[in-house]
């Protein structure tokens, strides 16, 4: 949460972590003894009265009631791949090339591609990826992806809406084994001297294109990816669950670039037209060795990861 008095901003709470009450006691008190030292003036005492008046309301209602997605997982669910058990071995991935775009998004309505067990971040936004993997047990294959980014409990998540794979055999091991909504199609990722575009495409038809433009070197810091949040049905059991994946990574090279263009079909995949893109938070492009962790976490989609969580022996 953040309020702003004039030009400075006062980071009060973050992920919920201090409870409440002790962050309006804190408002409280600024209220009462800071607040009055500012400059005499009559908007910074009107300021300093809603403060107050916040404050106290929160006594008996909270402020930010919690939000969580509005994913009809039911309909989804019927769409959704089949996973064959949790038992997996992490896949080991060198070499891989990714180029990830971070893009603010309409809250409103990228709510509807979130499940209900995640909560909506803030600001909502989306990440849109695609990533070469040269060396990989199965061969060479690339993989686009488009994820809504939101949090399990307190844990940040990016929930799968559609992945791209140009290649048979990495489908269905993405499908079957780790619960990826993949789509075949034509992945292709370029990266020169100055750029590194990226497309997405089927029957000729452009679904994602990614343009990083004027490269530079950037920290790899930037570039922690996020667990993916797959919607599967387990084969053995019958139920519909969220799988977490966790992605390792061990960052050879990280470049970002001063300038970026993004298209997106609204047509790409189900549920496409619920995101809208409002404005650019980060960009980058990395060489990194990926591992895909073995599953240890799934959720029940329908309801919060704080009490649907299962963590697997």
């Amino acid at each position: 949460m953040v309020r702003q008095y004039d030009y400075d901003n006062f980071i009060l709470n973050v992920l919920e972590v201090i409870p409440q009450e002790q962050m309006l006691d804190s408002l409280r008190l600024f209220a009462r003894e800071v607040m009055p030292h500012f400059k005499d003036d009559r908007r910074i005492r009107r300021r300093c009265a809603k403060a107050h008046i916040a404050a106290e309301r929160g006594r008996r209602r909270a402020l930010m009631p919690p939000r969580y997605g509005k994913l009809a997982v039911s309909e989804w669910g019927k769409s959704a791949p089949i996973i064959n058990g949790y038992r997996t071995d992490p896949w080991k991935l060198n070499g891989a090339r990714l180029l990830e775009f971070r893009y603010e998004i309409d809250d409103e309505s990228a709510d509807a591609l979130l499940p209900p067990a995640l909560h909506p971040a803030m600001p909502a936004y989306a990440t849109f990826a695609v990533i070469d993997f040269p060396d990989s047990p199965i061969g060479h294959f690339s993989v686009g992806e488009v994820r809504i980014v939101g949090r399990a409990g307190g844990r940040p998540a990016a929930f799968v809406a559609s992945s791209f794979c140009d290649s048979a055999a990495a489908c269905q091991e993405l499908s079957a084994r780790r619960g990826y909504p993949v789509t075949p199609a034509d992945v292709a990722l370029t990266a020169r001297h100055y750029d590194i575009v990226a497309r997405v495409s089927a029957n000729g038809h452009s679904l994602l294109e990614l343009e990083l433009r004027n490269r530079r070197p950037l920290p790899s810091l930037h570039l922690q990816p996020l667990p993916s949040m797959n919607l599967a049905c387990n084969r053995e059991d019958g139920r519909l669950v969220l799988v977490q994946v966790d992605i390792e990574a061990v960052f050879a090279q990280s470049d970002g670039g001063s300038e970026r263009a993004i298209r997106l079909d609204p047509n790409a995949f189900r549920g496409s037209e619920n995101i809208q893109l409002m404005s650019p938070m980060s960009s980058a492009f990395a060489i990194a060795d990926l591992t895909l962790a073995r599953i240890q976490v799934i959720c029940d989609p329908e309801r919060p990861a704080e009490s649907g969580t299962t963590y697997l022996d």
